[in-house]
């Protein structure tokens, strides 16, 4: 055959995994009939909660066995009330962290400035503590203000 002349062993062409399947997010289970008014209290309780930091709502549907679109089928309020509780909580995180970088950042265009360096974007990233932040057209942003602020105070 084609496969005999071409690979001279047929069986190399079987297909195989050579990782084992990683865990599914979900458990798989029987199909049941879903207790929709439990489900709808206990989404109705998880976004009332006052956990913190707040669970997604990929995370509140593990813990109940169910997918989110399953859960927001049974309550859609509850759902949008803790992934909005969550996004948040997320952009709460990436505020602080933005404030951070403007702070590393304008400590080391005083320093520079000192120095009587140019302040460039080049200059200032060789001292941050991670120069790859600079992708981010939001701390460029910063940077830029952090610069002008500086250049004007002089």
């Amino acid at each position: 055959s084609l496969c005999e002349m071409l690979f001279r062993q047929a069986e190399s062409l079987q297909p195989s995994l050579s990782e084992p399947l990683p865990e599914a997010r979900f458990s798989s289970r029987k199909r049941t009939a879903i207790n929709k008014e439990q489900i709808f209290h206990l989404l109705e309780r998880a976004a009332g909660t006052t956990e913190y930091p707040p669970p997604s709502l990929l995370e509140v549907g593990q813990r109940f066995g169910y997918q989110p679109t399953t859960l927001y089928k049974i309550n859609q309020t509850a759902c949008h009330a803790i992934a909005e509780r969550f996004t948040a909580y997320r952009r709460g995180l990436r505020e602080k962290r933005l404030e951070g970088y403007h702070e590393e950042i304008r400590q080391i265009a005083l320093y520079l400035q000192a120095e009587q360096v140019a302040l460039t974007q080049r200059h200032i990233g060789r001292y941050l503590a991670q120069p790859a932040i600079l992708r981010d057209p939001h701390v460029r942003t910063i940077l830029r203000e952090v610069c002008h602020e500086i250049k004007e105070r002089n």
